[in-house]
């Protein structure tokens, strides 16, 4: 006799139709760690990008106060701790009108501040800074202008944009 092996039908074995809970862990597991490599960088990037934006909007001030200078028979901008309207709107110099030299008062790139604190004389990288939400140092008597650190209290470090303090 001749033994047939004859296909049962009886329940059959369940086709697999999703993941099991192993494979959905290990998935996230893997995304857990690629977001712990990648959220750092993206952090570091921000940052750098924060402060060259910062770095490009001193250099733009400086030319727009220098210019105003040139034109006012070298006499800097009268800024005020809360007001950058000398840049901002028109001047007129001897029956000429000037500017504006800015669009709108700039905010410090790295603090997000606009107001002015006013000094007598030029600060130090570090120096601290009195007053509060300042996002920028004016010299009234020369025209010099700076940029205040990340929480505002004292200079920015333009020579070193990574110093620990800016």
């Amino acid at each position: 006799m001749c033994s047939q092996l004859i296909p049962s039908h009886g329940p059959s074995r369940r086709h697999r139709r999703g993941f099991t809970l192993v494979e959905i862990l290990v998935v996230v597991i893997i995304l857990g760690i690629l977001a712990a490599i990648v959220v750092p960088q993206y952090t570091s990037a921000n940052d750098a990008a924060h402060k060259n934006t910062l770095g490009d909007q001193l250099r733009s001030l400086r030319q727009q106060v220098q210019l105003y200078k040139v034109q006012h028979d070298d006499n800097p901008p009268p800024l005020t701790a809360t007001s950058w309207d000398a840049l901002v709107q028109q001047s007129t110099f001897m029956g000429q009108t000037f500017g504006p030299y800015i669009q709108a008062a700039p905010r410090n790139g790295v603090n997000n501040f606009s107001n002015i604190a006013i000094v007598a004389s030029d600060p130090n990288n570090g120096d601290p800074v009195s007053g509060t939400d300042i996002g920028f140092v004016y010299n009234p008597s020369n025209g010099g202008i700076w940029a205040t650190n990340r929480a505002g209290t004292a200079i920015y470090n333009e020579l070193d944009p990574n110093d620990p303090n800016n």
